[in-house]
Formats: structure tokens, sequence, C-alpha cells
């Protein structure tokens, strides 16, 4: 609603744009980016989740190969109860993933857009020295966004290539374990 509003007070007066109602856009946007950022999982926490089910994936892998390479049936199925709790784990950690990279997502659209505007009513008063700073504070958290963001595409990349190892070495490990053993 408040966009609304001060999209509209953007009317042109002697065919000029009023550098202020632009520069409280700017921060209506960040604020409104602020808000969908609380409400997304954190990022960091994001990531140091998928980075340990990403841990444990390689352990269940390890230990799936392990059995694979004997013919123990007991460690093949211990092996594939391990793999098929840390896949479950692997698959959260994912979607949490996914949700906080949404999340981000929306709020990297808002504060750029914040940003724009910040620039936009520098240029129109370039005596508004706050405008300038403001555009400064906003790409600097645009950044810090940005870098999170990359941290969890790469954690979910990770995370990718070890659910889709885990997931052939417990087909494997299906087919070998006698049906009269298997869970």
């Amino acid at each position: 609603e408040a966009e609304t509003l001060l999209e509209a007070s953007l009317a042109r007066q002697d065919g000029q744009v009023q550098p202020v109602a632009l520069f409280n856009l700017a921060h209506v946007r960040f604020a409104q980016g602020n808000e969908d950022l609380k409400k997304s999982p954190p990022g960091s926490s994001t990531t140091r989740r998928s980075a340990a089910a990403t841990i444990a994936g390689g352990n269940a892998i390890q230990q799936a190969t392990e059995a694979l390479a004997g013919n123990d049936v007991q460690q093949m199925v211990a092996a594939y109860f391990a793999g098929r709790g840390v896949r479950k784990e692997m698959r959260a950690a994912t979607t949490a993933v996914q949700r906080a990279m949404e999340a981000h997502g929306k709020t990297l659209l808002k504060w750029r857009r914040s940003l724009d505007d910040f620039n936009s009513s520098a240029e129109l008063n370039p005596a508004d020295t706050n405008a300038v700073r403001n555009a400064e504070i906003v790409a600097q958290a645009i950044a810090k966004l940005v870098d999170s963001m990359r941290q969890m595409q790469q954690s979910a990349a990770n995370l990718g290539s070890s659910q889709a190892m885990l997931g052939e070495l417990l087909r494997q490990l299906r087919g070998r374990i006698p049906a009269e053993n298997m869970p």
C-alpha cells in the first residue's frame, strides 16, 4: 500500500519528478526487502545445515561403498539403513536451501529497485547527499546478500552431487541384499 501511494506521489509537477518521493519510495522498498529477509530461513544456518548433510552423505557413501566391497549382509543392511536416514536429511536440507534462495531472491529484487530509486533521487537532486549515502549502504547490503546466495548455491550443488551418488549406492545395495534381509 505504501509503495503504491509513494508511486502515485511521483506525479510530475512542471515536468519534474519529485526527488523526495523517490527517496521515500527507496526507503519503503528497502524495508520491504528487509521484512522478506527476516521471514526467510537465515542463509548462514541453511548453509551450515547443507554442509552438515553433505558431510553425513559422504560418510554414508563411504559406508555403502565399503559394504558393497564386502559380502557381509549385515554390513550392507546397516549401510542401507544409514543411507536412507541421511538421504532424508539431505532432501530436507535441499528444500531449506531452495526456500532460502527464493526468499533471498525476492529481497534482492526489492533492494535493487531501492538502489535504483536512491540513485535516481540523487541524480534529480545532486545536492542530496543522503540519497548518495543510502545508495552506497544499499549497494553494500546487496553485495552481502549476493555473497550469501553464492554460498547457498555452492552448498546446494555439493549436496546435489552427494545425493545422486548416495542414491545410486542405495540402489546397488538394494540389489545385493537378499529379499529376506531387505528392510
